[in-house]
């Protein structure tokens, strides 16, 4: 997901600062390319500022235009005290604790050095920009990605490092705030400021007007693209494509909601012949994935969010279209017969995906696109060419887009969120974060989360937590406003939660002792056994029955009546097994000393059976 070329939308590199933002005053106070890289941010203002799902997007440029780094979102319970400090810092956990003082790991590397062009975009959790400051090194000029600020002509100072850093307490959003110098300090104040903020923050940006356009990849609307394809319009044959175009492409750094889509033909001077495909239908979504080759999934299902709709479906058909003469090809309605709200800034790619069923008459020419270096062109297609409801792709290009228009208004519903933490052990608590956007005056009015994916409304607060039990879970969140009807984000396996963890100790040597500590039990516990084989799997835990080799011994266990207290096979109960260790003393295992066991507890919760790690142990 990276920009490209963002001078060619007068989008890029200068540098801006902080904007109107009712929390507090954040700013980005410093960015390092030693060793390691860091962006720094400051509150100077006089109350705490939670950042929990802000999201901190790196920049780099080479000399051909700034290109977008991965998006770093700050954990749940990220905040800055009043006149502190918080550092991302390159490599690491994402979310984890880095090396410097107060800093936190974003879990990439930035690809930065001394002389490069560099920068950071902070943005709060509704997408609205908060801070924005880029070294132009190279020069190329241009506005900035939110209001405020000059072109900033960054230089090299010499030495290991090149460090840009604020260089007072006034925020006057010009060139004058920074300066370059050769070394600096992390989660310190710069030279030239005290800790007290003046300066006025810039008004908020006015809303880019209502039918608004542009072309995906940006740049195309007065000039063609110069690469072109005979896929789908200018074939018989049955066809499926994905167009998968890079966030990084949207004008807008807010919701859209996208009225129509144009193509045109390859050459201003070729006419586009009469054309009848029977069936033409069109999906829109937001991508889980990455438009690169690297990232897009084979499976076209992968590449599609829960927020997939058909926006026009049924005959697509149109008279000739004679050349336009001029510097550009004429546009081609697809004629949408439903509208799609995208959100560029929360960070997911856009996927269009054509499906064209039957063929009467086509365009006879070539369709226009674009194409250009990998990473670099803004947009991928990935097809099958044999027929219209395949499942994966047959086909791709690495790289090569159609040029597409969209004509799109500022505004309306989209759904999104964060969670944290997504991995780890049964029992997982999970805590998510709304990251939705509206643009109705009264805001977002309800939320309806499905934890599991089932179809079932879990909770209707809107940042909750649920604590989930072994498996890969699905997430989706709906939200709904008084002015655009409702909108929902699926994110496809989003969590992923291993065993319980189980642990059983023992001395060994022949003194027959055991000590079973269980995990906490999963939530609607009603019973559950303490299994143990002497049927010892290898590896541990490969046996076929929940992951033990099936014997006596088990069988024994299983057919323990139920009790509270009784290990082998518990009722739940406050201060009793498993609600607490199980102790057994010297001797307990006397029948079973030098023997190899494999042991292992299994709950039985709101009709669920789920079971903890296999432990094997020699008392």
């Amino acid at each position: 997901m990276t920009f490209r070329a963002l001078t060619s939308l007068s989008l890029c590199i200068a540098l801006c600062c902080v904007v109107a933002n009712a929390q507090g005053p954040i700013l980005i106070n410093a960015i390092d390319t030693g060793t390691p890289d860091y962006v720094e941010l400051y509150n100077c203002g006089g109350s705490s500022v939670d950042i929990s799902g802000w999201t901190l997007q790196t920049f780099y440029d080479t000399g051909t235009g700034a290109t977008s780094e991965v998006p770093f979102t700050f954990p749940a319970g990220t905040s800055i005290a009043a006149g502190g400090f918080v550092v991302a810092e390159e490599f690491g956990t994402a979310g984890s604790p880095g090396t410097l003082p107060n800093s936190v790991s974003v879990g990439f590397n930035y690809f930065w050095v001394a002389a490069r062009g560099v920068g950071a975009l902070l943005t709060d959790t509704t997408g609205a920009g908060i801070d924005y400051a880029f070294r132009d090194f190279f020069g190329l000029g241009g506005a900035p990605l939110i209001p405020g600020g000059t072109n900033w002509s960054g230089t090299y100072t010499g030495g290991t490092t090149d460090f840009s850093e604020r260089n007072s307490d006034t925020d006057t959003d010009t060139a004058g705030d920074w300066s370059d110098v050769s070394s600096g300090t992390p989660s310190a104040l710069n030279a030239g400021q005290t800790g007290s903020c003046t300066g006025a923050p810039p008004p908020p940006p006015p809303p880019p007007p209502a039918g608004t356009e542009q072309t995906l990849p940006a740049g195309f609307l007065a000039v063609n693209g110069g690469a072109a394809t005979s896929y789908p319009q200018n074939t018989t044959t049955d066809h499926k494509w994905q167009w998968h175009y890079d966030s990084g492409e949207f004008q807008a750094a807010q919701p859209i909601t996208i009225t129509e889509v144009w193509v045109r033909a390859s050459s201003a001077t070729a006419t586009v012949a009469a054309f009848d495909f029977p069936s033409f239908v069109v999906t829109m979504a937001s991508s889980p994935t990455d438009y690169t080759v690297a990232g897009h999934d084979p499976v076209f299902a992968g590449n599609l969010n829960g927020d997939a709709t058909v926006v026009r479906s049924g005959a697509w058909s149109g008279a000739a279209v004679p050349a336009s003469g001029g510097t550009s090809s004429t546009w081609i309605p697809l004629g949408l017969t439903s509208s799609f709200t995208y959100d560029p800034t929360q960070g997911d790619d856009f996927v269009i995906q054509i499906e064209k069923c039957g063929t009467v008459a086509t365009w006879a020419t070539t369709m226009d696109g674009s194409s250009g270096a990998a990473g670099a062109n803004g947009g991928n297609r990935y097809g099958d060419t044999a027929s219209c409801v395949a499942a994966t792709q047959s086909f791709n290009n690495n790289e090569y887009v159609p040029i597409v228009k969209i004509d799109y208004s500022v505004g309306g519903l989209s759904a999104n969120f964060a969670a944290a933490p997504t991995a780890g052990s049964a029992p997982l608590t999970v805590q998510f974060i709304d990251q939705s956007t509206s643009d109705d005056p009264a805001g977002i009015q309800t939320w309806a989360w499905d934890f599991d994916n089932n179809g079932t409304v879990d909770s209707a607060q809107q940042n909750p937590t649920h604590t989930y039990g072994p498996g890969t879970y699905t997430v989706s969140l709906t939200v709904t406003d008084t002015v655009n009807g409702s909108s929902t984000r699926t994110h496809a396996d989003l969590i992923t939660v291993g065993a319980y963890q189980l642990t059983v100790t023992t001395t060994g040597g022949g003194v027959g002792d055991i000590t079973v500590t269980p995990p906490p039990p999963p939530p609607g516990l009603s019973e559950g056994y303490t299994l143990a084989s002497l049927a010892v799997a290898t590896p541990v835990g490969s046996g076929p029955f929940l992951g033990l080799n099936l014997d006596p011994l088990m069988v024994a266990i299983i057919s323990t009546p139920a009790g509270i207290g009784n290990v082998l096979h518990f009722l739940p109960a406050p201060g009793v097994y498993p609600a607490v260790p199980f102790q057994g003393g010297p001797g307990f295992l006397a029948g079973f000393v030098g023997t190899p066991m494999d042991i292992t507890v299994v709950w039985i919760a709101n009709g669920q059976l789920s079971s903890t790690n296999v432990v094997q142990i020699i008392p």
